[in-house]
């Protein structure tokens, strides 16, 4: 799913992984439907593409701990206030500074009911005029790398 994001970007995008140890640097298996899961990427990184200026780097995160994936998305694009912030994953509400944007204010809205319908939650971190971060979390099974069977 990046990979075929990164392609079609006018945005870098900035990939970073990591792990609280060696056993959680092994094969993460997220147990849950694909096409959800890659529906929650894609919307949230089609969102920071389409607040944020041309040429900056997205910047992603990927991190294992214990039995959880937490994945944000960075960008420095011009922020959400904080009187929309708690209505942000609300269906068809859209941030009071983007009127100029196309969109429906439904993306966000049914990113958070697919993590959620896997076990995970998000939230966001935002400050207008310096960007946002949307980090969400889903549980995870060890994999044995070699063989990807769960374990």
């Amino acid at each position: 799913t990046l990979e075929s994001i990164r392609h079609t970007n006018p945005h870098p995008i900035e990939l970073h992984r990591e792990a609280s140890s060696t056993h959680d640097a092994q094969a993460w298996w997220a147990m849950g439907h694909h096409d959800r899961l890659e529906q929650v990427v894609i919307n949230l990184i089609g969102n920071a593409q389409k607040y944020f200026p041309k040429g900056k780097p997205i910047q992603v995160n990927l991190r294992a701990r214990g039995n959880q994936l937490t994945f944000s998305i960075e960008d420095q694009g011009i922020g959400i206030p904080l009187s929309d912030q708690e209505h942000i994953f609300e269906p068809f509400f859209r941030g009071s500074n983007t009127s100029a944007i196309e969109g429906t204010g439904l993306g966000l809205a049914l990113t958070r009911k697919f993590v959620e319908l896997h076990g995970g939650r998000i939230w966001l971190e935002s400050e207008p005029g310096k960007g946002s971060t949307f980090t969400f979390t889903i549980p995870t099974q060890q994999c044995a790398a070699s063989v990807g069977v769960p374990q």
